[in-house]
């Protein structure tokens, strides 16, 4: 049996409940086990996070009286076990719940006892917790496949193409081809005379860079220099708190007068706190700048951002517009 990335097994003589993809019911005698998946952005890990999960769930209680919370590890996965004196049904319950991230939200399983029974079904609980695993090549919310990949193999998946501008920048392109999230990915170049002196340099990074994605920095270069060398930096598993919803970003753009019109439609289940993009202007073959507009902040859930990016200085017979990012920081 399975639900989400988790396996699990229960005894074959608890009889099953009318199931659905994100909920399953078992029923031993004078209990039942509830095990549902809830979306939520945050980890269940962070402290507020945790605390709002638990208000909400003890609301949808006739009576909710929590009696004690700890900590424990369940199919090496960061858990957290709460006990509790509940009513639903018309009914009162002792229950044991375990919480613990999944991929989009978390996975609780709910272990309730008729609070006038003799039964007893710590021992079953515990059996069951202990035979949950995550599937085979899934990641929990909790980590990523950044946390268990190699950097080097990591840094050696990610392309970056330099391109002078014709108004004396560098615009940069930069693609992981990795299939894991890059938290932290510095681009420098080195520029170089003619005896290989590095005469000027500058730097730029980018954080959450998903798997498969292109953002585009807006670099300076010197006046007159001979060649340039990239260097590439990364991190990984350094922004926990840190998710990148581009995917479910559309952005649309038309020529406006004198500008771009950029369309930002937030299409995820959050605010996002954060939406960084990027114009890329080109004259025939010849990039001509990059224009770099003010971050959107704070863009609500289902709602479209028109913003502009004026263009009154630039000849150019078409443009392209990059997504660095769309954050939710988690803070």
């Amino acid at each position: 049996m399975s639900i989400r990335e988790y396996s699990f097994e229960v005894p074959d003589s608890w009889e099953d409940g009318e199931n659905t993809a994100d909920l399953l019911y078992f029923y031993p005698e004078d209990a039942m086990l509830m095990i549902g998946y809830s979306e939520m952005t945050q980890s269940i890990g962070d402290e507020i996070a945790r605390k709002e999960f638990m208000d909400s769930f003890g609301a949808g209680m006739e009576a909710f009286d929590l009696v004690s919370e700890s900590e424990q590890n369940v199919a090496g996965q960061q858990a957290y076990k709460y006990k509790m004196n509940i009513s639903m049904a018309d009914q009162d319950w002792k229950a044991t719940m375990v919480v613990m991230d999944s991929q989009g939200g978390v996975v609780s399983l709910l272990m309730s006892t008729l609070s006038n029974s003799e039964k007893n079904y710590d021992k079953e609980f515990e059996g069951i917790l202990n035979s949950l695993k995550l599937e085979s090549g899934a990641v929990a919310k909790g980590e990523s496949q950044s946390d268990k990949a190699d950097p080097e193999s990591v840094k050696a998946n990610i392309d970056v193409r330099a391109v002078p501008t014709l108004d004396g920048l560098m615009c940069v392109f930069i693609t992981n081809n990795s299939d894991c999230i890059i938290d932290e990915l510095g681009v420098q170049l080195n520029y170089k005379n003619m005896d290989g002196t590095t005469i000027d340099t500058d730097e730029d990074w980018h954080d959450m860079v998903l798997p498969g994605s292109t953002v585009v920095s807006r670099m300076d270069s010197p006046e007159s220099y001979e060649n340039y060398e990239i260097q590439t930096n990364i991190e990984l598993g350094t922004n926990p708190k840190y998710e990148n919803h581009a995917e479910n970003v559309t952005v649309n753009s038309n020529q406006g007068d004198k500008c771009i019109i950029v369309e930002i439609t937030n299409n995820s289940d959050v605010v996002l706190d954060e939406v960084e993009y990027i114009a890329v202007l080109y004259q025939g073959d010849n990039i001509v700048t990059v224009e770099y507009p003010q971050d959107v902040m704070d863009v609500p859930v289902g709602q479209t951002i028109t913003e502009k990016v004026n263009t009154f200085r630039d000849e150019y017979d078409r443009f392209e517009i990059y997504l660095n990012q769309a954050h939710t920081f988690g803070l």
